[in-house]
């Protein structure tokens, strides 16, 4: 079936177990890691976190269906997804949390990541 074979992208929404879900996908049978780096991580370049200073690159979707073949993923992880097209031949994907929770440890986070909590 073609939509079981689609590949799935999550929506994801800062500080609400990104990189936890990353790795339940890999373990499931997804291919989800991509290593860039010394590092392994969900995105495709221009998807990850903008607010972090990340270039920001939106794809159409051939243009993504078109990545995750040539890279040969069937998960990837979207931090920057208000503005990007849905596309019928991916399925998605979202985890939320508590907003509140959240919100506090998203903002723990940015404090952690810039040292402001001199």
């Amino acid at each position: 079936d073609e939509a079981e074979a689609a590949p799935v992208v999550q929506l994801h929404v800062a500080k609400t177990a990104g990189t936890s879900l990353c790795h339940w996908a890999n373990r499931s049978g997804f291919s989800s890691l991509l290593p860039v780096g010394l590092m392994n991580r969900c995105q495709l370049l221009g998807d990850g976190p903008f607010w972090f200073g990340e270039r920001a690159s939106p794809a159409s979707c051939p243009q993504r269906l078109v990545e995750l073949a040539e890279k040969n993923l069937t998960w990837s992880s979207v931090e920057r997804w208000l503005d990007l097209p849905l596309c019928h031949r991916l399925r998605y994907v979202t985890l939320l949390r508590w907003p509140v929770a959240r919100t506090l440890h998203h903002f723990m986070h940015i404090i952690s990541f810039f040292n402001l909590g001199r």
